[in-house]
């Protein structure tokens, strides 16, 4: 049963944080998209958005798999 429960709150958490991520995704893309010629602020910006956006698909990932499991 507590691995049951530690389940429910990973995909409590999951859900809370998944659009919170996307949310901020977007602000990296639009920050890109602004560009400039600052070429390191924008090859951070990149580095930021490939790491979230990894962090992002690994987070559906899981979300698709506890919820899966609870239903």
């Amino acid at each position: 049963m507590l691995f049951r429960s530690k389940e429910n709150r990973e995909l409590q958490s999951l859900e809370a944080n998944l659009p919170a991520w996307e949310e901020r995704r977007r602000g990296l893309e639009q920050q890109l998209a602004a560009g400039g010629s600052d070429y390191a602020a924008l090859e951070v910006l990149s580095a930021d958005l490939a790491a979230l956006s990894e962090q992002i698909a690994t987070g559906e990932e899981r979300w698709l798999e506890l919820s899966e499991l609870g239903g």
